[in-house]
């Protein structure tokens, strides 16, 4: 049986990178998963193929080959959430992430406001949020990472 894998891309000049390293590693390991460690500086030209632009991403592939992908700062729930998504069959849409949940909430609370209050500007700054926060996740689904 095929199991899933994270490709974790870093850099030697990144804190958040070395800060990241053993907490990816540990999931891996407590969830049966294989780490592919990928030095952006070693290896610009797999970096600019995997569309990876910062440091950290972590990309996780499924047994099926869809992937799900983080750049940045990772909690340990954003990373336990990745080795999830690596363990299972990918056919489910990765989850959320917070930062697209909470700008749609806020897009909606604004766009409401801005409607009761008749106030266009508040309308128009609240759609945006939304659909800023829905495109972004409709851009992740239909671009694959990888």
């Amino acid at each position: 049986m095929t199991t899933g894998h994270l490709s974790y891309f870093w850099a030697p000049w990144c804190t958040r990178c070395t800060a990241v390293s053993p907490v990816v590693s540990s999931v891996a390991q407590s969830n049966d998963l294989t780490v592919e460690m990928i030095d952006v500086e070693q290896s610009p030209d797999e970096a600019r193929r995997r569309r990876v632009f910062g440091v950290p991403t972590i990309i996780a592939t499924a047994p099926d080959g869809s992937t799900y992908r983080r750049s940045g700062s990772l909690t340990d729930t954003d990373l336990q959430r990745l080795a999830d998504f690596a363990i299972g069959d990918g056919s489910g849409r990765p989850p959320i992430n917070l930062d697209e949940g909470l700008r749609l909430a806020a897009g909606v609370a604004l766009a409401g406001i801005g409607i009761v209050s008749s106030t266009i500007g508040l309308t128009a700054l609240g759609v945006l949020l939304a659909f800023a926060s829905v495109a972004n996740r409709l851009r992740r689904d239909r671009y694959p990472s990888s």
